[in-house]
């Protein structure tokens, strides 16, 4: 658990905000509809890569309460939606405490040369919820071989301020 986390200028910093409701929302693991959650290509292109992934429900009022979220990082295999035809191979990582009915919910993990996918969750399906999820990354030999975008039918929007660039998914 941590109570403050610091990164310096050597880290590099993905944003993205969304929203899950109807089609874009299948639930957790639990739900056959799992592969409708939107999906986030992560690449390591070479070495290994310190990740630090943030998820938070953005909400309108402070007073409502906080659903049930989490996420999950799969080994990506020939750009496939993770939970096709109702198959779904084993994560490599999830969030710290699992899904949990709380503001935000993390996870400090280090992801070797390869393509992965990153799918945030809330617990039940077809919930109307904003999110933001945040990854940074550092590469061990502090070369800038790193990727992260939305894939496929992610409907939603990025932002880097410290490349300034931005895009529509």
């Amino acid at each position: 658990v941590y109570a403050c986390q610091f990164f310096d200028h050597s880290w590099g910093k993905e944003i993205f905000q969304g929203k899950w409701g109807p089609g874009l929302d299948g639930g957790c693991t639990n739900f056959k509809q799992f592969e409708k959650n939107p999906h986030y290509k992560l690449e390591v292109l070479e070495g290994t890569a310190n990740i630090f992934i943030l998820l938070l429900q953005v909400k309108d009022k402070l007073a409502e309460e906080n659903e049930g979220i989490g996420f999950e990082i799969y080994k990506n295999i020939n750009d496939k939606r993770i939970g096709e035809k109702g198959i779904l191979p084993d994560s490599i990582g999830v969030c710290a405490g699992g899904y949990q009915s709380e503001r935000q919910v993390s996870l400090d993990i280090k992801l070797n040369k390869g393509s992965y996918f990153i799918i945030p969750t809330t617990f039940y399906p077809n919930k109307n919820l904003n999110y933001k999820l945040i990854v940074w990354h550092k590469l061990e030999n502090k070369t800038k071989k790193i990727t992260v975008f939305p894939f496929l039918s992610c409907l939603l929007y990025t932002s880097d301020a410290a490349d300034e660039r931005s895009r529509v998914d």
